[in-house]
């Protein structure tokens, strides 16, 4: 267990005592007079008088909130919008540090006080238009007391006191879709991690009408990528702009790189890249040296003609391989989270000079040792630096899982053919090619990339507007959700 997972389970336990206390229906007692009321509910701080409504035993000072079962909050679930829930039971803790809340599906929610601070929606707090805080973060103390809440339609309206005295305003459906309780962080996790249903052993085709005719068949076509990495678009026109016309459809803006916006994939005399000639490409990433790599990269066959022999295309899910990698070999995967790589493409002899190096671990972990990002381009790899005792601990892990890439059973092979485009997760899939040989014919590919967060983006807000607004599957770009 991580040490967020120890604290939150220490805060549920602290809070779940709360919740499970009676709190009393509105329409069923008497109010005392020193207790706020509102319609649908009422919250307060007061010394209930003995015998209202029969609670002799709420005969001491406490806060709470009182539901209406007339009035229910309905907040959208992040795995489907057509899940919603209403808040049934609220109450503040003795200690005014924490609102325990139980939603009318019997699940169990709370919230630090300083964390319901720092999410205040009010006008003061949030600027309506951009969505985006508009306060001094650094003028919040690390403890808040919660003195008061008041729940008017689906908005918890709060008034913290002490040294943070303000009243303020909290969506109800925030509070559902960021639940941060163990139960609701395990399900998102089940949600988003790349498990055995998205290992796929055969790549998955739709056609080029699909997507560029219809946003639904975009959002099937951007799912299949985010669930198995990669989809193949077949009967796409042999146009040269045609990689233009999918990589725009979406997202507006192609991801600009060293090779420009638009590349050709071709063998040439001098090539300022491997994959511009005809030898054998080893499984790799593209552009892993920059900071943030691209995210969807897009290759067009508009010629492959027959006589051409060999140049087939291979794919493999690193994210399967680190993965079972973990298991098989923990401390060489050890090795390879602690200790850094360095790549580079260094290139002076072109149109436009590069010079760019940089240091990371093939294997990046978040702080729930789940495999957030890969880094694998042997091809664009620089001298190890590092010091050395670290030396061959690096190299005995890093051979270990160039095996496993290479001998990997899970590898896709595939001939294209002119007119079929394969869009693939560059962030997650590693790909190569087959050595060719022209035989006086000619292997034409036309690529694209397509940023990551633009592909997160675009999934997302067709999956709300036109699907189930399901959770995306993480893409491999170092994002720790």
């Amino acid at each position: 267990m991580t040490l967020m997972q120890r604290n939150i389970t220490k805060v549920g336990k602290i809070v779940k005592c709360f919740i499970q206390q009676d709190v009393i229906p509105v329409r069923s007692c008497a109010v005392p007079h020193n207790i706020t009321s509102h319609r649908g509910l009422v919250v307060g701080s007061a010394k209930l008088k003995q015998g209202v409504c029969g609670l002799k035993n709420y005969s001491k000072s406490y806060k709470t909130v009182l539901t209406s079962n007339q009035s229910h909050l309905k907040c959208m679930s992040t795995a489907s919008s057509n899940s919603s829930y209403g808040v049934d039971k609220v109450q503040i803790s003795p200690d005014n540090r924490y609102l325990a809340v139980r939603w009318t599906n019997g699940k169990q929610s709370q919230y630090h006080s300083v964390w319901l601070r720092h999410n205040c929606h009010c006008d003061d707090c949030k600027q309506k238009d951009s969505g985006q805080k508009i306060f001094d973060v650094a003028s919040i103390p690390t403890v808040v007391h919660l003195h008061q809440v008041t729940v008017k339609g689906n908005t918890l309206h709060l008034i913290w006191g002490g040294e943070c005295e303000h009243r303020g305003e909290v969506p109800a459906s925030l509070l559902w879709q960021c639940d941060y309780s163990q139960e609701a962080l395990n399900r998102r996790y089940q949600d988003t991690r790349l498990d055995e249903n998205c290992w796929t052993k055969k790549i998955p085709e739709m056609y080029f009408e699909e997507i560029i005719n219809s946003d639904k068949g975009l959002l099937s076509f951007l799912t299949n990528i985010n669930v198995y990495g990669l989809c193949l678009l077949k009967k796409v026109p042999l146009k040269e702009d045609k990689v233009t016309q999918v990589a725009k459809r979406i997202w507006p803006y192609i991801e600009n790189t060293i090779y420009g916006e638009i590349f050709e994939v071709v063998a040439a005399p001098k090539p300022i890249n491997v994959a511009y000639s005809d030898v054998h490409l080893d499984l790799h990433m593209d552009l892993v040296y920059y900071e943030s790599p691209p995210g969807l990269q897009l290759l067009h066959a508009v010629r492959f003609d027959d006589c051409v022999v060999g140049g087939e295309s291979t794919f493999l899910d690193v994210f399967q391989v680190a993965q079972q990698f973990k298991v098989t070999h923990p401390e060489e995967f050890r090795s390879l989270v602690q200790i850094p790589a360095s790549f580079q493409k260094i290139h002076y002899d072109r149109e436009l000079p590069v010079h760019l190096t940089r240091q990371q671990p093939h294997i990046v972990l978040n702080h729930n040792e789940e495999i957030v990002r890969v880094n694998w381009a042997p091809a664009f790899e620089a001298p190890l630096t590092v010091n050395e005792e670290n030396v061959e601990t690096y190299y005995k892990a890093y051979g270990a899982f160039a095996r496993a890439v290479r001998d990997s059973p899970n590898l896709l092979t595939m001939r294209m053919k002119p007119g079929d485009m394969t869009v693939f997760n560059n962030r997650r899939m590693l790909h190569g090619r087959e050595q060719f040989k022209l035989n006086g014919g000619v292997r034409f590919l036309k690529g694209a990339y397509v940023h990551t967060d633009h592909f997160k983006i675009r999934l997302q807000t067709l999956s709300r507007l036109l699907g189930d607004d399901h959770t995306m599957k993480h893409v491999g770009n170092g994002d720790w959700f």
